[in-house]
């Protein structure tokens, strides 16, 4: 399971790079890390991997949305033709590391269970606004765009919020 984690994490770049693109073609399926052979490690050692690959993928979203909202600082559906391919891309990237970070093995103890319910609902929630804005960029609605820009930070803070559970 540590390898599988440390693996997800090295991978995370190329999976960030892999995920997305300049047009507005239909994502690319995001890659899957391939598993490494599991070592031995004690139950500590465990749940700090578990939290460290957790962690590193919520700074990662955090990082590409700001960086987002500053390339986009209002919710103005620009005409600039290069502004349709760069939101498209964010979210393909975004939901690409989202799905990395619900795909992480949870520990096999009683108190992870329940945070696992919620962040799995919080981040299915966040994927399913990036998937609609998606689509408003596609259609060029932008009605659904501006729904999807101001619920995005909302969003998000869920997410984050449900990773934050005090059982652990």
């Amino acid at each position: 399971m540590r390898a599988a984690l440390l693996t997800g994490c090295l991978l995370l770049p190329l999976v960030a790079a892999a995920c997305g693109g300049a047009s507005l073609a239909a994502p690319q399926a995001c890659p899957t890390a391939t598993a490494m052979p599991p070592t031995p490690i004690d139950g500590r050692g465990l749940f700090r991997e578990f939290l460290t690959a957790q962690r590193q993928l919520l700074d990662q979203l955090k990082a590409r949305q700001d960086q987002f909202l500053l390339d986009h600082p209002n919710r103005t559906f620009s005409q600039d033709a290069a502004f349709r391919p760069a939101v498209a891309k964010f979210i393909d990237q975004s939901v690409c590391i989202a799905g990395a970070l619900r795909a992480i093995p949870v520990p096999a103890r009683p108190q992870f269970s329940e945070a696992a319910g919620s962040e799995t609902a919080g981040l299915d929630r966040y994927i399913a606004l990036l998937q609609a804005g998606r689509r408003a960029v596609v259609t060029r609605n932008v009605t659904q765009y501006q729904a999807f820009y101001d619920g995005l930070g909302a969003a998000f803070d869920a997410v984050q919020k449900s990773f934050q559970n005090p059982l652990r």
